[in-house]
């Protein structure tokens, strides 16, 4: 094929070229040999810009061959007027496609006026120019005629050719997508419009033929003005490609009157008259051609304005609006009840790659993610992004939807984002529901999946079915809609509060707490103190914590600064931070300033992270915990021991305290393996220099086993619940008066 289609090109424009130059032949003038129109300009020019060199190459051979063999010119003058006006095409197709090929899409009106300066004014000039020594040799023009007028009346006749067969050519044939807005309708027509138009037309033709043999040019030109009203009817209506033949049927249909006598009148040419049919018929063709152009230009702007309302700036995709439009049609169909499916599909991991990564991150992960769906999705499934990190898409049935889902759950192999070179893997949760008129509307379709798709876990193998009349996982996320209006409000109004745990040292130094530790408790309307334990997990699943987070760490910094820098206690305070806040870079910021920026001494305080958090997050944890200890505070991982990892920690990360897990101190005193294990705790964390605290303290022969194994530090109901700060110290100095 990719020697046959050059052949083939180069055999059709060599006999095309060839018939063009015969059909300029009779508008010659007495006195002159030389054709004074530019068939063949306009069609060479045309051809080469759509097929190349092989086009051009032919239609060099087919001019060449009709001046030598038919029309009886010299060999030399053939190749002189034929090799210059290659010449003049190479020089316009060069500068067509250097400025307009990348551009006809965005600026019509431009790339229009292109073509002119290179089509017309250049190329027609040139050939008029080159080819004007060659005639006057070869004696093919009067000496005594004014050059001016030769070279005038022949730029002319190759202008004329090349804007009417030009364009018309290039649209005829092409088929790629930069020209692809040309053929399409600019804008909705009635059913019978087209055919009126075409009746329309064609009685003017006739009718130029008929009224020019009475009136001749007078007669012509008012038909040509109606003529040109049906032309801009056409640009607003019709295809520019439409447009563009329109002009070229204008223009045969006025030379066939006046040079074939069509109408019963054979006019004979003169200079005058070639010069004011051309000029009047160029008059009109650009017009239209401009007019068209600006239509299409305006229309454009409004097709790139109604893409970028529908679709995804980042990944491309169209967007909740599009697919709001498509259900709504499904939705509202009054033929049988459709069986179209609404596929719904959630990155899990999208808020931490945002948060890790930056807006970079994220971008580039939607980007990766959503090629990967068009490449796994069905070729007649188009994905559309609904909002962040979240897709939609519909499909045919409730099959086809978990067929193509669970293929996509399945496919973990290549379903990674890439970042600087390295794969991190993405797991994902999808789900599906027939569209019915369960559903009330496009928005309440979208919520309904969404609710249930973000309340799947997270290992997800199957695509999970979805019936909205029958859903356990939708009535979970009312609740947690419900918590989200609680929380935020409860932020907003200031109803959580922070009560203090003592730890004390286990060497029985008298009961006194060496360390406090900060906990969060929300306050409800009523006054009741709800326990994090009901509220966090919903706060966690909301991205709310944060915010949270930073109210804590402003409470705690202001309750230090407040009641316990007056009364001149200096003990380690502990605030616990989140994994969510660990992976936010601007509450890292946040958390910096704001110990830059406050009075309470460093070495106060004790940040506390938990283990599995740390793991998960471990270089960009390390980071953060090393800004906190070099800046003078302390650094506990609460949780020791029930992690994958737990000597990891000890490590990489700046560890000075160890929280040994309760559930390894609760029964220490009947389990010999609890003992070893905390044994062991102790003994590695004494030789990494790291001090051990051991949670859930309750009785005294647990204290007495801690002091055993060296533990430094307890807490637990034994030695103090969690209280306010003014009642843990009043609570305190009681115990210690009634010792004494």
């Amino acid at each position: 094929m990719r020697v046959i289609r050059p052949i083939g090109i180069f055999i059709a424009t060599a006999l095309i070229a060839g018939l063009a130059t015969w059909l300029s032949q009779p508008f010659r003038f007495p006195g002159r040999e030389e054709s004074m129109l530019g068939v063949i300009s306009g069609v060479m020019l045309g051809l080469t810009w759509r097929f190349g060199w092989p086009a051009l190459a032919g239609s060099i051979l087919g001019m060449f061959a009709y001046y030598v063999g038919w029309h009886g010119l010299s060999t030399w003058v053939a190749a002189w007027t034929t090799l210059t006006q290659a010449f003049a095409v190479v020089v316009a197709v060069w500068g067509i496609h250097r400025y307009i090929s990348g551009q006809v899409r965005q600026t019509p009106i431009r790339s229009l006026l292109i073509f002119y300066l290179f089509g017309i004014l250049i190329a027609a000039s040139l050939h008029t120019l080159l080819d004007y020594p060659m005639v006057r040799i070869a004696g093919l023009v009067n000496p005594t005629e004014d050059p001016r007028i030769y070279l005038f009346l022949y730029w002319l006749g190759e202008a004329m050719g090349i804007l009417l067969l030009t364009p018309v050519i290039a649209l005829l044939f092409q088929n790629e997508p930069i020209f692809s807005q040309y053929l399409r309708p600019n804008g909705e027509t009635f059913r019978f419009e087209p055919l009126l138009w075409a009746i329309l037309f064609a009685s003017l033709l006739v009718a130029t033929w008929l009224v020019g043999q009475r009136y001749l040019y007078a007669g012509i030109s008012d038909v040509l003005m109606l003529l040109f009203a049906l032309l801009i009817w056409s640009a607003f209506r019709f295809s520019m490609h439409t447009t563009m033949v329109a002009v070229l049927a204008t223009s045969v249909g006025v030379f066939s009157f006046i040079t074939f006598g069509l109408g019963g009148t054979r006019t004979p040419w003169d200079a005058s008259g070639f010069i004011t049919v051309l000029i009047f018929v160029i008059g009109i063709s650009l017009m239209t051609q401009i007019i068209s152009a600006a239509i299409l230009e305006r229309q454009q702007k409004a097709r790139r304005l109604a893409h970028i309302a529908n679709h995804d700036p980042i990944t491309g995709l169209p967007n909740a609006q599009a697919l709001h439009e498509q259900l709504q049609a499904l939705l509202t169909a009054e033929k049988t009840p459709t069986t179209a499916a609404l596929g719904y599909i959630e990155i899990s991991e999208y808020a931490s790659i945002r948060g890790h990564y930056g807006p970079g991150g994220r971008d580039r992960l939607l980007q990766q993610f959503s090629a990967w769906l068009r490449q796994h999705l069905p070729q007649d499934i188009t994905p559309s992004h609904v909002t962040a990190g979240e897709f939609a898409m519909l499909f045919a049935s409730n099959e086809q939807a978990r067929v193509s889902l669970d293929t996509l759950l399945s496919n973990t192999a290549s379903r990674t984002f890439e970042w600087r070179g390295k794969p991190v893997p993405i797991a994902i949760k999808a789900g599906y529901a027939l569209v019915s008129d369960s559903f009330d509307s496009p928005r309440n379709a979208l919520d309904i999946v969404a609710s249930h798709v973000h309340c799947l876990p997270r290992d997800q193998i199957r695509a999970s079915s979805i019936d909205p009349l029958n859903d356990g996982l939708i009535q979970q996320q009312e609740l947690l809609a419900r918590w989200h209006t609680e929380l935020h409000q409860a932020l907003a109004e200031n109803r959580f509060s922070l009560v203090a745990q003592p730890i004390c040292a286990v060497d029985g130094s008298g009961g006194k707490p060496t360390h406090i530790e900060f906990l969060l408790r929300l306050r409800s309307r009523d006054g009741e103190l709800i326990e994090p334990a009901i509220f966090m997990p919903h706060a966690e699943q909301l991205d709310l914590m944060p915010e949270i987070d930073r109210w804590v760490v402003d409470a705690a910094l202001k309750l230090i600064a407040t009641r316990l820098l007056p009364d001149q206690r200096r003990m380690i305070c502990n605030i616990n931070l989140s994994g969510q806040s660990l992976n936010d870079a601007s509450f890292a910021d946040y958390l910096l300033y704001r110990l830059e920026n406050s009075r309470v001494p460093r070495d106060m305080l004790c940040f506390e992270i938990t283990e599995n958090i740390a793991l998960a997050n471990i270089e960009h944890t390390r980071e953060l915990m090393q800004k906190l200890h070099d800046a003078g505070c302390s650094i506990a991982v609460d949780d020791f021991g029930t992690g994958a990892a737990t000597l990891e920690y000890l490590k990489r990360l700046p560890v000075d305290f160890v929280k040994i897990d309760g559930s390894f101190i609760r029964e220490l005193e009947a389990s010999q393996l609890d003992y070893i294990i905390v044994d062991a705790i102790a003994h590695i964390a004494g030789e990494n220099d790291v001090q051990t605290i051991a949670e859930y303290v309750e009785s005294e022969a647990v204290l007495e086993i801690l002091r055993e194994l060296n533990i430094d530090f307890a807490q637990g109901y034994l030695l103090g619940r969690p209280e306010t700060l003014e009642n843990l110290f009043e609570h305190k100095e009681e115990e210690e008066i009634s010792h004494a």
